[in-house]
């Protein structure tokens, strides 16, 4: 058995080492230290290993197309004729420097329209982009219509409020981590809100009949979208010529009177703020009056007796559609000499009745002139005389010695008067004393 003796070597690897992408090599050097004699070194061939698997010579050069962002640790072992060491290095690899890209500025929408009543509206900047990060976000109103203060914002997200109408432009400007900015611009359209025309509605159309020459025409059910209407009604073309009077023409509500028979045509014209306009029609038909004659009633047949020589005539109850204006009798046959008192009311009196035949006329008259008549028999007869009716108040019972009685035909009574009265003993009365007759007028 022998021993061989190693001497053992002080290898250094140097200071470490950082290396930075993309930069993809690196060189190390190893050293035995102390330097070995001059002597002892010749023909010496020292092996370096390192751990990595790179066996190279020494003061060799490394290198890696596979290095990625981190820390290795190197191992370098020299070997030599009776000799050995180690030795260690630490190459650090950093990433690549990142070279600042600015941000993209983005906004949606780029373009939008709305229109009044609807007066806010939102523009997003939140989806701007940064290789880093976006840090800020500012937006500035670089056109719009004229107002008291223009738009400035310092928020991902733009809201606008209160917008009048026109044409706005906005200006977003994001900065990164790195201080690089940004911009682009918005623009925004308010329109102001739809107007539309008015419609004119003058109601259905309307019939009336004379005598009723008045109507009222509504025009308020005409509607516009934004504003309160003028209106004004006016006869249309074809009825121009038409005899109305018209009230309240510029007004909802049109008052007609004065109207004759006929068809009328009226217009209505609605106008809006905006100049806008619309009309409608509506016919007014006036038909003639439906009226129609009075009817006459002059009343029941009347019978009179003398010495009734007066009746009363009733016309009263005669009737009309509208209305009876006047009343007149007249005799039209029979006996001279009679008196119509009250001839011109529905009630009248005749005096001056005779015996005979009497044919009365009664002749209504209405508010248009039509007219009516009837007629009433009054019958006069003669007096006719019934006869007396006889009547005797008997005198009571009397008692012998008492010899006398009285009878009492006072009482008789007659149609027309001027009794005469006879007083006869029957017979076979078995009263005594001679039979006597007396005659009383009275």
């Amino acid at each position: 058995l022998f021993s061989i003796t190693v001497r053992e070597l002080v290898v250094s690897a140097g200071e470490s080492v950082e290396v930075t992408l993309p930069r993809s090599e690196v060189e190390l050097n190893a050293f035995v230290v102390p330097t070995p004699p001059n002597g002892e070194t010749n023909g010496t061939l020292y092996e370096i290993m390192i751990t990595s698997s790179f066996w190279l010579t020494r003061f060799a050069l490394f290198g890696s197309p596979q290095l990625t962002v981190g820390l290795y640790e190197f191992e370098v072992t020299v070997d030599g004729e009776g000799a050995h060491g180690e030795g260690y290095v630490n190459v650090t690899v950093k990433p690549e420097p990142r070279v600042n890209k600015p941000p993209v500025a983005v906004v949606s929408p780029k373009f939008q329209e709305i229109s009044l009543p609807t007066s806010s509206t939102v523009i997003d900047g939140s989806q701007s982009t940064d290789d880093d990060k976006v840090v800020a976000w500012h937006w500035e109103e670089v056109k719009g219509p004229l107002r008291e203060e223009k738009v400035s914002a310092d928020t991902p997200v733009l809201t606008l409020t209160s917008l009048v109408p026109g044409n706005y432009t906005f200006s977003l400007t994001v900065t990164d981590s790195d201080g690089a900015t940004n911009s682009t611009q918005a623009t925004l359209s308010v329109n102001k809100a739809k107007d539309y025309r008015p419609v004119a509605n003058a109601g259905p159309n309307q019939v009336i009949q004379l005598p009723r020459n008045s109507i009222t025409l509504n025009g308020n059910q005409s509607t516009d979208d934004h504003d309160s209407l003028s209106y004004e009604w006016s006869l249309s073309p074809e009825s121009k010529d038409k005899v109305v009077e018209m009230q309240g023409v510029r007004t909802p509500i049109l008052q007609l009177s004065a109207m004759q028979e006929g068809d009328y045509t009226f217009q209505l014209t609605v106008t809006d703020s905006a100049g806008q306009q619309d009309t409608s029609q509506v016919t007014v038909i006036v038909q003639p009056e439906n009226n129609k004659p009075p009817v006459a009633d002059a009343g029941p047949e009347k019978e009179l007796t003398l010495p009734m020589d007066h009746t009363t005539l009733y016309g009263n109850k005669s009737h009309d559609d509208q209305k009876i204006a006047t009343y007149h009798w007249t005799k039209t046959s029979g006996p001279d000499g009679v008196k119509i008192e009250n001839a011109d009311s529905a009630v009248a009196t005749v005096t001056g009745l005779k015996v005979g035949t009497y044919e009365f006329t009664l002749t209504v008259t209405d508010d248009r002139k039509l007219e009516s008549s009837d007629t009433v028999m009054v019958i006069v007869k003669e007096e006719k005389d019934q006869p007396p009716v006889a009547h005797v108040v008997s005198s009571p019972p009397i008692s012998l010695p008492v010899r006398t009685a009285t009878l009492d035909g006072s009482q008789s009574t007659d149609d027309k008067g001027g009794l005469s009265y006879l007083w006869t003993r029957e017979d076979t009365s078995p009263a005594a004393g001679v039979r006597r007759t007396f005659i009383i007028f009275k």
